[in-house]
């Protein structure tokens, strides 16, 4: 059964609302790479209310937080960690090397069925970033779609390969091809600007805070800064 970790799990509930969000708004356009509409479809089953007798005391039976939680969180900061250290490695290359170097994974699906075989389908950001003051001004990165490749040995993750979909005029056969049954997600998320936000501002504070800095805001070239709060 595929494990579910915290790091993904939190990407999945800020892609819903933000999706949410984006209904009241016309869908950004991007080229090569068009956004099919969806409509959720959630069915309710409404639940009959029992009838208990004035002289019945129900008995709630107290839950216990599962024993292996620290584990598992644990294990899901080595795996974002590893995952991390790739990007920086394998997409870092391309850009010149600065101060602060801040990756992160805008997820479609994870298959970690086999530990053997573990895959990522998703958009990976590189971004280098520059300090002035207490602003992360981004000089360059760039955003790497794709599935990246790698297995679970003895506790430890470890990523070695990055399928990357293809540039051009040959951008959504490259796509389809990688991402198969999940390219209808992937086409949702890739022009979803809420979502990317969300997501790197997360990455950044997640970024300042384990390293220490003072920092309150992050910026592009000619826009307004982000705060972080």
């Amino acid at each position: 059964m595929k494990q579910a970790y915290i790091f993904f799990t939190a990407v999945f509930f800020m892609l819903l609302a933000a999706c949410g969000d984006e209904k009241s708004k016309e869908p950004a356009q991007k080229a090569e790479t068009p956004t099919p509409s969806f409509t959720a479809s959630v069915t309710v089953t409404a639940t009959p209310t029992a009838t208990v007798a004035p002289t019945s005391t129900p008995t709630v039976a107290p839950t216990e937080a599962p024993a292996d939680i620290p584990e598992v969180a644990e294990d899901e900061e080595n795996f974002e960690k590893a995952l991390n250290d790739f990007l920086i490695a394998e997409l870092g290359q391309y850009f010149a090397p600065l101060e602060h170097c801040i990756p992160f994974t805008i997820l479609v699906d994870l298959d970690d069925v086999d530990k053997e075989n573990v895959k990522i389908y998703g958009i990976f950001w590189v971004q280098d970033y520059k300090l002035n003051g207490t602003v992360l001004e981004n000089v360059s990165g760039g955003c790497f779609p794709g599935v990246v490749k790698g297995k679970k040995t003895d506790g430890v993750w470890e990523f070695t390969e990055i399928e990357r979909v293809a540039s051009g005029s040959g951008n959504a056969e490259s796509a389809k091809k990688i991402f198969g049954d999940r390219y209808e997600a992937y086409s949702m998320v890739i022009s979803n600007d809420n979502v990317r936000t969300m997501l790197r501002t997360e990455a950044v504070k997640k970024y300042v805070k384990a390293n220490d800095l003072n920092v309150t805001a992050y910026k592009d070239y000619g826009c307004d800064p982000i705060e972080l709060e």
